[in-house]
């Protein structure tokens, strides 16, 4: 699995730049939890849901929303039982698909 599902990796102002699920300059690099756009010196990683049907993508969480909800391991049924809740109100997969339009 690569490093990005294992560990928070420190954004910089390379990485607020790129593009990220598709949106370019940056407009994609948000925590999908909270929706907080990620400054340089904040700490990312990726919740893996490629397992989970319904829950396309591998979403970005910030360090406060993976404490706060205990990790994968309390992040992953949260989004599972949410998938409609958490599409809509963070933007995650509805900003994707309207930036390739």
């Amino acid at each position: 699995m690569p490093r990005l599902f294992k560990e928070f990796s420190v954004a910089t102002q390379e990485t607020c730049e790129a593009d990220w699920n598709g949106i370019p300059k940056g407009a994609g690099f948000f925590c999908a939890f909270c929706g907080t756009a990620f400054q340089p010196g904040d700490e990312y990683r990726a919740v893996y849901t490629n397992d989970m049907p319904g829950a396309s993508g591998n979403p970005l969480c910030c360090r406060k929303c993976w404490d706060v909800a205990g990790g994968a391991e309390g992040l992953r049924p949260e989004w599972r039982a949410r998938w409609e809740e958490f599409r809509t109100r963070f933007k995650w997969w509805d900003m994707r698909l309207q930036a390739r339009e």
